[in-house]
């Protein structure tokens, strides 16, 4: 009898399994990522999931998923998949700053801060847009807290 564990029947991917390319699962991945940015989430998420069953270990995927689920406003689930993206894949800057993003809205203020701070560290010629964003993020805080202090300071 086949053992099913970790999305892998005895061992192996479903994408591995039906001999799946890298560029199919890419692919497949592109259409999935046209609906997110079209703001089809539910679309984004039934071909996103589908590429996670098929293709579990593709940090990728679980990268993308957490960006949706983060979206959705699915905060643990977005928690979830962005740790999985960055256990199999610690260079990935827009985990980070999403996982930042998710830490921020829970009012994780310190994880948040250590995601974004790790975000720009990663990018120092500030060419990502990812951490673009975070710096932007950063800016708007610092603005925010002058702001506030100046305010009781009246």
């Amino acid at each position: 009898m086949a053992e099913f564990k970790d999305g892998k029947i005895d061992g192996k991917s479903l994408k591995e399994i039906g001999g799946l390319t890298d560029d199919e699962v890419l692919s497949m991945m592109q259409t999935g990522w046209m609906f997110y940015s079209q703001g089809k989430l539910e679309s984004a998420q039934v071909v996103l999931e589908g590429i996670a069953a098929v293709d579990p270990d593709n940090h990728l995927v679980h990268s993308a998923l957490g960006a949706l689920y983060a979206r959705q406003g699915k905060n643990e689930d977005a928690l979830e998949e962005l740790n999985m993206a960055l256990n199999m894949n610690q260079d990935d800057i827009s985990a980070y700053v999403n996982r930042g993003e998710v830490y921020f809205r829970m009012g994780k203020i310190e994880q948040s801060a250590a995601d974004f701070k790790k975000a720009l560290e990663m990018d120092p010629h500030k060419k990502d847009p990812a951490a673009n964003r975070a710096r932007l993020i950063l800016t708007g805080l610092v603005e925010i807290v002058k702001m506030a202090k100046e305010a009781q300071g009246s």
